[in-house]
């Protein structure tokens, strides 16, 4: 990843102290000039747009692997009155959305959808309405006896969790 201007299009005086403002603002590495030639700042602003682009990719996979498991060990995030009821506002979407992808799970005979829906189900039988409860033993029993290695795989994962 790099952060540099338009392609065919020159920078204006102001390119290096936004490169600097951009190094401090994602808390990157200020690279060292080597001198005041053109080809000297040239050779700074690419290891600055480096090291920017490095520092960014960082943070993503830090934020992509790391923030969720922190966020679900226990005792590490407490709600408070206004996250809770985000999280209670969107609680009948997600019920829904679960309902609905059984529900599709169950009905259809396409394996790319079965396995685009199966990460997201909850087939652990207390983890549904008790009505729901056949349903989640017939698509529990559609993935173990699946064709597939996927479904019977990731099946057995889901029911043990």
């Amino acid at each position: 990843m790099s952060f540099q201007p338009l392609p065919d299009r020159a920078a204006d005086a102001s390119y290096p102290a936004v490169l600097a403002e951009l190094l401090d603002l994602v808390g990157a590495e200020h690279p060292q000039p080597a001198g005041d030639t053109p080809r000297d700042r040239r050779s700074w602003q690419h290891a600055a747009r480096r090291s920017i682009g490095k520092a960014v990719a960082g943070a993503t996979a830090r934020n992509e692997w790391f923030a969720p498991l922190a966020r679900a060990a226990p005792g590490t995030r407490t709600p408070t009155a206004a996250s809770q009821a985000e999280l209670d506002q969107y609680a009948d979407l997600d019920r829904r959305y679960g309902e609905t992808a059984l529900r599709v799970f169950v009905a259809t005979e396409n394996i790319d959808v079965r396995r685009c829906i199966l990460l997201g189900l909850d087939l652990r039988p207390h983890g549904s309405r008790p009505e729901l409860h056949d349903l989640v033993a017939e698509a529990t029993r559609i993935a173990r006896e699946s064709t597939d290695d996927y479904l019977r795989h990731r099946v057995e994962i889901q029911v043990a969790e």
